[in-house]
């Protein structure tokens, strides 16, 4: 169980798929190519190698707090081929590389379970993570959250693209000029922009505007203000109402006042 102030804020990966699943707290995370929002109660299952980062809100005047559990890929690939006990695993390990987020799962039963894992032996451990997973193919949904660019053409050892998520999550919300961000991996904006599209499948504006969006949502979910459209507009890093509102709908496909009211 991992508790703390706010979750590590560090985008990273590693071979073991891993189960995450909210307790408590709120924010941001990126999980490949996928950018959006997480809650108490979310049930995230991360691939083999895919990179992300679970950042919590700064605002938060409680502790977060997930838990967190590695399961071991080549394990679960060799049960997955006995099929009458366990082919149901194939298609949730394969789907895993894109991230899944779980949906109208049995959250009070699911939760019980997950939380009882921090007290039981490896062994025990393995065969209650078994029946988790047994329990979520049968009675859940799950959505994919990366796309099929991050898949393809994601490279999770260049430490540049880390360089620039860490740059751009922790300035997004100011004016970020281009040239600034090339020069922080030693070059100039052209070699930037194609060097970013190579790598992650999207320029690095689309990237950007994401990740603005997505905070802009949040705000307009969450404040209750006369000029709250105003509020997300300016706090997300756009200085230009029009503008702001023409990326919004093309990102969300509807305007701020839709989104807000809907």
């Amino acid at each position: 169980m991992h508790k703390q102030k706010r979750f590590l804020d560090l985008w990273h990966y590693h071979p073991e798929l891993e189960f995450v699943y909210i307790k408590k707290g709120k924010g941001v995370t990126l999980i490949g190519d996928y950018i959006g929002e997480f809650n108490e109660g979310d049930l995230f299952l991360l691939g083999s190698n895919l990179p992300h980062v679970f950042r919590s809100d700064a605002e938060l005047d409680y502790d977060s707090e997930a838990l967190i559990l590695y399961l071991n890929p080549d394990f679960l690939k060799k049960l997955s081929r006995v099929e009458n006990e366990f082919g149901f695993l194939d298609e949730i390990i394969s789907n895993s590389k894109y991230g899944l987020k779980f949906k109208q799962f049995p959250s009070k039963l699911i939760k019980k379970q997950l939380l009882d894992l921090v007290d039981k032996s490896p062994n025990a451990c393995t065969l209650h993570t078994l029946a988790i997973l047994n329990e979520l193919d049968t009675n859940s949904g799950y959505s994919k959250l990366g796309g099929i660019n991050c898949i393809k053409n994601y490279d999770i050892k260049d430490e540049r693209i880390k360089q620039i998520n860490d740059y751009t999550m922790s300035n997004f919300d100011q004016e970020i000029d281009l040239n600034t961000v090339a020069s922080l991996i030693g070059m100039n904006k052209s070699a930037f922009c194609r060097f970013f599209k190579q790598k992650t499948g999207k320029t690095y504006i689309t990237y950007l505007n994401e990740i603005r969006i997505n905070r802009a949502c949040k705000i307009l979910k969450l404040e209750k203000t006369k000029n709250v459209i105003s509020m997300a507009c300016f706090k997300s890093g756009y200085n230009n109402l029009s503008y702001f509102n023409r990326i919004f709908k093309k990102n969300k496909g509807q305007t701020p006042s839709e989104y807000l009211y809907n």
